[in-house]
């Protein structure tokens, strides 16, 4: 069996750009360990700089799945896809129409939250391509359990379905006591206004010295002259996986007030909760979902002040306790071990 691994990778060894690529990292790194033979295919990585012209890369999206005629005598070959629905949909269904002319199988791997939005909010022509794309796969993965109701109720399609949610390595799980004299709050990820960060360096206005932020990932366009460090903040730049898990061992909240259309179940909301960082987050995606009874979740569009009302209203004996349930309940719904094995008895399903 080889899998042919299509989607936003992080380079092995390398800061995460953002969660897509670092959970497509996750899952590659457990099938090989397993003992599956994959070969990635990352989609390019846009250089912000040149602007427009720098989406001119995309444009090997096109010229990629013509490496699938290296396969074309082989056996026992899945391409794994994790296709985007906005402008790259396109090349999305390029690869798969490809590699149904091939007679290669085919999982779609559906991530992120914004299948739907696409599909009731774009048009006749995006409707056709995102229900051509599900047609088009011998099976369906999804990381958000509504999306089995809604890819048969809403886009009217009865497609072989299964659920495989984001997941977090948990191996060394051991619950880890954090003094609470000195209260540190935590953001990983892409540093953007979509996903909430001005509303956390809101929040910071409404906390006094004994709590301090801090931040670390690439920063985008739109919080390029914004003030990151202050007495109460930390700028923590990009950190390699080793680097970030160091750094939450001495956290206790992890502040997620996200408005991105697209979030699904986020890598860094589970990264968080499985090292024990207690989740004060938004509705949006799959974020309730994701953290159950084991955090704090707010309406879309609360305030920092708000963000700042909850984290002040927990005491050291509440938070340790929500602290071992999210590590706890992150270890049964998330954890690697246990979903890759599903997803590898998944593979052989489609081969028989």
């Amino acid at each position: 069996m080889k899998i042919l691994y299509f989607g936003p990778i992080t380079p092995k060894g390398q800061p995460n750009i953002g969660g897509y690529e670092a959970a497509n990292r996750k899952n590659i790194d457990k099938l090989r360990e397993m003992g599956v033979d994959v070969e990635e295919f990352p989609n390019p990585v846009i250089n912000h700089k040149l602007g427009m012209f720098g989406k001119l890369a995309y444009m090997k999206l096109f010229f990629t799945p013509f490496l699938l005629l290296r396969f074309i005598t082989q056996k026992d070959i899945i391409v794994h896809t994790t296709p985007l629905y906005g402008n790259l949909l396109l090349p999305s269904l390029w690869l798969l129409c490809l590699a149904k002319l091939l007679r290669i199988r085919k999982l779609v791997d559906v991530r992120a939250g914004s299948l739907i939005h696409y599909y009731t909010t774009q048009g006749k022509c995006k409707r056709k391509g995102l229900r051509l794309m599900i047609s088009l796969a011998d099976k369906i993965t999804v990381e958000g359990s509504s999306y089995i109701r809604d890819i048969k109720n809403v886009m009217g399609l009865n497609a072989d379905i299964s659920y495989f949610p984001n997941i977090a390595l948990c191996r060394d799980f051991h619950y880890s006591q954090r003094a609470y004299d000195k209260i540190n709050i935590l953001y990983f990820g892409r540093i953007t206004e979509n996903k909430g960060v001005d509303t956390l360096l809101n929040m910071m206005y409404y906390l006094d010295m004994r709590f301090h932020l801090y931040l670390a990932g690439g920063i985008a366009n739109d919080m390029h002259n914004v003030q990151l460090e202050s007495p109460k903040i930390t700028y923590l730049g990009l950190l390699k996986p080793e680097q970030l898990k160091d750094t939450m061992q001495r956290m206790h909240f992890f502040v997620f007030p996200t408005r991105h259309i697209g979030e699904g179940q986020s890598n860094s909301l589970i990264e968080a909760m499985s090292n024990g960082l207690v989740p004060v987050a938004s509705d949006q995606g799959f974020n309730v979902e994701v953290i159950a009874d084991c955090g704090f979740v707010l309406k879309s569009g609360s305030t920092g002040k708000d963000y700042a009302d909850i984290i002040k209203k927990v005491d050291a004996d509440s938070w340790n306790k929500l602290s071992r349930k999210c590590c706890e309940h992150i270890c049964k719904f998330h954890n690697v071990d246990i979903e890759i094995p599903k997803l590898v008895e998944i593979y052989k399903n489609m081969l028989d």
